[in-house]
């Protein structure tokens, strides 16, 4: 559960503070899939990277909550963050008051997020061609994700054929991410992800650059994931839950179970699946609707 998560940015040459997510709240339940829908630069990514607190970038996250339940233990996974840094206001701007940073806090906070990043809370990143490790191949790279999800080398490397054979990448094993294409690197990082086997698994535009079959697929595989049907990739041994952002309205029908809509970093709306064939209250949603309604010829003039 998020509650009121605030991500800031300084601006290099005026040092004034861009809030990025602003005030954000939602909750996903183990077996749900939530999804994140909004245009481009409205906050949507940054509210991935805020919860594994992969910003990097000034001041970062200065406020608010993220509850996070696994083996029966519930932990705050932001105590003490809002106390890093102070933001002051000037006016109608913001400015950080850089000399009450207290390290001690950020280094224990970082402390914490070592245990949970890749292990219990893992993201398929856009870029996968640069996001995967550029000196070590595809197989290679599938097989630490399972070393770090709790298998040994034994009982791991027999399923990396299986992984390959799910994510077609069947002849692409030994193959390094600069020898592949772009939706190929796309479905090894979630390959590399699944294989992970976190608690939550938060995809970034996982289904960028595949055509509508493979897409489908994709979106099939998620859900087995999500629901501890690959068997055979003995990954039922954790409830899961899942972030989806994405543009694509189809990935959220065939998906999540509810999705926020963004917009410069606030949630304007909260819709679930019964809700879609209801007109969307909100302006803003409405023409994200129509803007994702490809049904319609496209022209130029």
């Amino acid at each position: 559960e998020v509650i009121n998560l605030q991500s800031y940015v300084e601006e290099p040459k005026t040092h004034k503070i861009k809030r990025v997510v602003d005030g954000v709240s939602f909750k996903v339940e183990k077996g749900k899939t939530l999804g994140i829908f909004g245009e481009s630069g409205s906050g949507k990514s940054f509210t991935a990277f805020s919860i594994l607190d992969v910003l990097g970038v000034y001041p970062g996250i200065v406020g608010g909550e993220i509850w996070f339940e696994a083996d029966s233990k519930k932990e705050n996974l932001l105590e003490g963050i809002s106390e890093v840094c102070k933001i002051e206001s000037r006016g109608d701007d913001l400015y950080v008051k850089k000399d009450v940073r207290r390290w001690n806090k950020e280094y224990k906070h970082e402390k914490r997020m070592k245990k949970i990043r890749g292990k219990k809370i893992a993201l398929a990143p856009q870029g996968a061609k640069t996001a995967l490790l550029p000196f070590s191949n595809i197989e290679d790279q599938i097989l630490e994700a399972f070393l770090i999800g709790g298998h040994n080398k034994e009982s791991a490397k027999p399923m990396i054929p299986e992984v390959l054979n799910m994510l077609q990448l069947e002849k692409d094993g030994k193959k390094y991410p600069h020898e592949l294409s772009g939706g190929a690197c796309q479905r090894a990082m979630l390959g590399v992800v699944i294989a992970l086997n976190p608690n939550i698994l938060i995809a970034d535009e996982f289904t960028t650059g595949l055509d509508p079959i493979l897409q489908l697929e994709l979106i099939r595989i998620m859900r087995d994931f999500n629901q501890c049907k690959l068997k055979n990739l003995n990954l039922t041994d954790k409830e899961h839950a899942m972030i989806i952002i994405s543009h694509d309205l189809r990935v959220m029908q065939l998906l999540v179970d509810s999705f926020l809509v963004i917009q410069k970093g606030k949630i304007v709306e909260t819709i679930t699946k019964e809700s879609l064939k209801v007109k969307s209250q909100h302006p803003y949603t409405q023409r994200l609707f129509r803007d994702a309604d490809i049904s319609h010829d496209l022209s130029f003039s």
